[in-house]
This record gives structure tokens, C-alpha cells and sequence, in this order.
């Protein structure tokens, strides 16, 4: 049985969107000079992406036996203009406990902010109160499970542009299978299915645009985050982008346009 999946009706439109990878766990020394945390964690990078295979394309597309589904679809613009505007309010934190509300027709949830990242980063999540030695700022997470109490968060990533950037996935390896969320834990998990290699399906999030009526819209992504093995990134985009991030209860196909049917 599949564990998670996009849901897609056009293997085609996919393919357009999807480019896929390896993945591996750095060393303390390669992690610090990549900008990555150090020790005690074990981050763990995606290789160099490229086009998928037939077979790695159907692999990743949600059939009626998954367990979790990903949509990729296009939202009005003002979601992520109201979670800009949410972040820069005077003392915003994206609490762990904040209920949701409202936050557009069929969404409920809770804005977890922004982040801005440059262009042609392979990994774009960072531990804030984690500094690197080498580039003096935040050092990245690399891949992970993210580390909420309740393993059925969901996230809408938005892209705000103005460049393309990816929401990198590996659908094999979940929070249930690995057991824990932490860096160590997953690497672990890693080395123990050796000499399988997960697959990371690289998931592209295009620049805002416009739908036929002339109406802002951005791509976004709706990803069980804290059941599997994620990252953001801005590998190969040439220009810089913005991501937003709410919390949400996962919300029906089909209320917001799929860009993958």
C-alpha cells in the first residue's frame, strides 16, 4: 500500500512539473562546509535532480489505497498576501497550539509564516537557533519529518515569487516507518534499508500568475509535513523566492484547481 501521493490526473502535466533525485546523509565536516547543521544532527541532502523515469512518475501518483494524498493546485494570491501581512505583525509566532480559523473558502487553518530564500539554494529550511560556523547564519535542516506532537499536521506551501522553487518530497520514507522525527533517527533509518536508494520527487511551485479571469493566483502544495521526509528548495531557480506556510485541516480535491489534471 502506498503511503502518500499526488493526486493527478495527467501523468503528463506531472512529468512537466516533477523532477527526481537521490538523496544522502552528510558527514559532520561536508554538513558545516555546506552550511548545514553539525553534530549532534545528521542532515540529509538531496543529489543532483533530474527528469523522472515512467515508472518513478506512477510511483508517486496517490491511487484509492493511500494513505496520505498531496495536492498541487492553485490558490487566489491573497492566501499568502494575508500570511505576509499575518508575519509582520508585532510579535507573531507560529505557535504550535494556535486554533485554526477561517482563512478561505473550504481552508481552515493557521498561518506558520513566511520565509524568503535566494536563488539556486538546494535546501532552503533552516534551524534559527542553530548557527553555522562557516556562514555565520541559521545552518539548514536539510530533508526531515517535522516535529509536531500530532503526526497528521498538514501544510499549503505557497510560492510568492517572483521566482519558481521546489517542495521536495520522499514519499518512502514516513514517520511511521522511521519511527521518530529526528535527524538522527531518519539517517538511521537510511543506512538500515541500504542499498535501496528513496527516491526524492522535486515538486515545482511556478511563479505567481493569473487564472482566465485576469485573477492573482499562486501555486501551491498541500503536504502531510510531519509524516514525511520534506524540504524546500530553490536548486537550479534563478531568481529568488517566497514560501508561505499555514497549517490546515486537509481540504477536499477539486475546491481549488489542480495544476497536475
Amino acid at each position: 500500500m502506498s503511503e502518500v501521493g499526488v493526486l493527478c490526473q495527467d501523468l503528463e502535466k506531472l512529468r512537466s512539473r516533477c523532477l527526481v533525485s537521490g538523496l544522502r546523509v552528510l558527514d559532520t565536516k561536508e554538513a558545516v562546509r555546506l552550511g548545514y547543521q553539525g553534530e549532534p544532527f545528521r542532515p540529509i541532502a538531496p543529489t543532483e535532480p533530474r527528469e523522472p523515469t515512467d515508472q518513478e512518475l506512477e510511483s508517486i501518483v496517490a491511487t484509492p489505497e493511500t494513505k496520505r494524498v498531496m495536492q498541487l493546485c492553485t490558490l487566489p494570491k491573497y492566501i499568502g498576501d494575508m500570511a505576509v501581512a499575518m508575519s509582520m505583525q508585532p510579535g507573531f509566532a507560529a505557535a504550535a497550539n494556535d486554533p485554526y480559523q477561517f482563512v478561505a473558502p473550504g481552508i481552515y487553518g493557521v498561518s506558520k509564516g513566511i520565509r524568503s530564500d535566494e536563488a539556486d539554494q538546494r535546501s532552503t529550511s533552516v534551524n534559527d537557533s542553530t548557527i553555522n560556523p562557516i556562514t555565520r547564519e541559521p545552518a539548514k535542516v536539510g530533508l526531515h519529518i517535522d516535529n509536531w506532537d500530532d503526526p497528521n499536521v498538514t501544510y499549503v506551501v505557497g510560492n510568492l515569487g517572483p521566482g519558481k522553487r521546489y517542495h521536495c518530497v520522499a514519499p518512502a520514507i514516513t514517520r511511521e516507518r522511521v519511527g521518530r522525527t529526528g535527524s538522527q533517527a531518519v539517517a538511521a533509518y537510511i543506512e538500515s534499508i541500504r542499498p535501496q536508494q528513496p527516491t526524492v520527487y522535486w515538486l515545482r511551485l511556478d511563479e505567481p500568475g493569473h487564472d482566465a479571469l485576469g485573477r492573482p493566483i499562486i501555486d501551491a502544495c498541500v503536504s502531510p509535513v510531519a509524516s514525511i521526509l520534506h524540504d524546500g528548495s530553490t536548486g537550479g531557480c534563478s531568481r529568488e523566492s517566497t514560501a508561505f506556510f499555514y497549517a490546515v485541516e486537509p481540504f477536499e480535491p477539486g475546491i481549488y484547481p489542480s495544476f497536475v489534471s
